[in-house]
């Protein structure tokens, strides 16, 4: 059974590259802080913190542009792993483990020019730099337009 979720939110605490004990695999564990919204009140709801995983040339990307703060959109597949304690109890963990992220803040880690890892292609790297150090994508195309909510149709 294949799932996907998609989460926009800010990285919680800077992220720190791990390996695996057997196979050397780099990987990173994190949290997102994810905002969700407002009640039919307007009340704030609170904000939820999922917990990640992603491994290998992904987390390298991400240790290197992102930090804590870190505005990103994350798609991922929800995994639940079940482990027991020194007790012999069941215990579970939810994890979402990710597949492809983006990043949506302008601005590079410790405000520097990124360096794009030499295993992207030409597109890749051309899109991560774009992503990371443009003000605004869109700014060529001319001046900004104002939509009212209602001439949306949906």
């Amino acid at each position: 059974m294949n799932n996907n979720c998609i989460f926009v939110g800010r990285i919680t605490k800077d992220l720190e590259m791990k390996e695996t004990k057997q196979t050397g695999i780099k990987y990173i564990e994190f949290s997102l802080a994810v905002d969700n919204g407002k009640d039919k009140d307007g009340n704030k709801r609170p904000a939820t913190f999922p917990n990640f995983r992603v491994w290998d040339k992904r987390a390298e990307v991400m240790s290197q542009y992102l930090h804590k703060g870190s505005l990103v959109m994350i798609n991922a597949s929800y995994n639940i792993e079940k482990w027991q304690n020194e007790n012999g109890d069941n215990r579970y963990t939810h994890i979402f483990n990710v597949n492809n992220f983006m990043f949506l803040d302008n601005k590079a880690k410790d405000e520097r020019e990124p360096q794009v890892p030499d295993y992207l292609d030409k597109t890749d790297a051309e899109i991560v730099r774009d992503v990371v150090t443009e003000q605004d994508p869109f700014e060529a195309m001319g001046q900004r337009i104002a939509i009212d909510q209602n001439d949306l149709p949906f």
